[in-house]
């Protein structure tokens, strides 16, 4: 049976509108524009505390300023702080009604909460705004994917690349919807077309791993997990998901501790991060640690109350302790959330 993954990735758009001097970069005294373009510089730098601090003057000399709340609502998000991010991003919403990129982040942290219809509304909101916006069709896709609507998500992801070619992301999560349908040679040719985009893209080897594995090719899938071990964890700007995606292909090879490793320092960089739980609680399972990875999808669901997958994951730990009652309550609450689990549980 093919594993069905949670995909939500998180790129957000940021907005960079004032070109700065470098004679004035580290003046005594800074406009707003240039706090927001230094706020920019020290987040493309991964230090995102320093850069929510030069937002916040920023905002402080002008707080009408959409992009200000936007970016700092960026830097929120990847530190996992989605409450305070998506205050900002809905300030900046506020600020400017046609503000793309805002309604875009939101629609991400709306995903991020397992909130997948608002997710949508947004999304969609930023497609109407701007019909050529290719990140926003592919993440309503992924809205679209955590609800079952495979199709509908495949269509959202056709719009993406006709719109960029070359958005290795878009081809990924395509692959994503066509291996939950079962159509594992269109979803492996989309794996090895986002692969040749982007050849540091960790979880395209994962989720083609994952097919080979699943159709009995072994050295292949093995093969791609240590791909994945071999990328750097500093590419792309969220660390945690690096550990993540690093811990996944560790657990596929039966490298359970090595697998925990990575979680903690996932869980520990973002601690809100429900997908880390998830897959840390799978590890556990894997170890026999049956209360643990309870503990862990007990966790993911708290942070997502709509992750389906958590309640599977949940279900079977409680199934081998013989809790029928429980693990039957939580196949439901799957099943309610994403129908199309329906098919494997009755």
């Amino acid at each position: 049976m093919m594993r069905k993954t949670k995909v939500a990735p998180f790129v957000l758009s940021v907005l960079l509108l004032f070109p700065f001097a470098s004679e004035n970069l580290y003046a005594d005294t800074l406009s707003y524009n240039e706090y927001i373009n230094r706020g920019i510089l020290y987040a493309d730098q991964k230090e995102y505390d320093s850069a929510i601090g030069y937002y916040n003057q920023a905002i402080r000399l002008n707080p009408y300023l959409p992009e200000a709340y936007n970016n700092r609502g960026s830097a929120y998000a990847i530190k996992g702080e989605y409450t305070w991010a998506l205050a900002d991003f809905t300030e900046a919403i506020r600020l400017n009604s046609n503000y793309t990129f805002a309604y875009n982040n939101r629609g991400l942290i709306h995903i991020e909460k397992g909130d997948y219809e608002r997710a949508i509304t947004d999304f969609s909101r930023a497609i109407s705004i701007d019909p050529g916006y290719a990140k926003a069709f592919r993440n309503r896709g992924d809205a679209w994917m955590q609800k079952g609507e495979y199709h509908k998500a495949i269509s959202d992801y056709d719009h993406a690349i006709l719109l960029s070619p070359d958005y290795a992301k878009a081809y990924g999560s395509r692959g994503n919807a066509r291996a939950n349908l079962g159509e594992y040679d269109r979803a492996a040719a989309d794996y090895n077309q986002a692969i040749s985009i982007n050849p540091n893209y960790a979880e395209a080897y994962i989720n083609r791993g994952n097919i080979y594995y699943d159709i009995g090719y072994t050295k292949q899938a093995l093969e791609d997990y240590i791909r994945v071990l071999d990328i750097d964890l500093r590419y792309g700007p969220d660390l945690a998901k690096a550990y993540t995606n690093r811990g996944l292909a560790h657990n596929n090879m039966g490298e359970y501790q090595r697998a925990l490793t990575d979680y903690n320092e996932a869980i520990r960089l973002r601690p809100n991060l429900a997908a880390g739980f998830r897959h840390r609680g799978v590890t556990y399972v894997n170890l026999g640690e049956y209360d643990l990875a309870i503990e862990d999808f007990s966790r993911a669901i708290m942070l997502n109350p709509n992750y389906a997958l958590a309640y599977i994951s949940r279900g079977k730990a409680y199934s081998q302790k013989g809790l029928y009652d429980q693990a039957r309550i939580d196949y439901h609450q799957a099943v309610r959330i994403n129908p199309k689990y329906g098919a494997i549980y009755y």
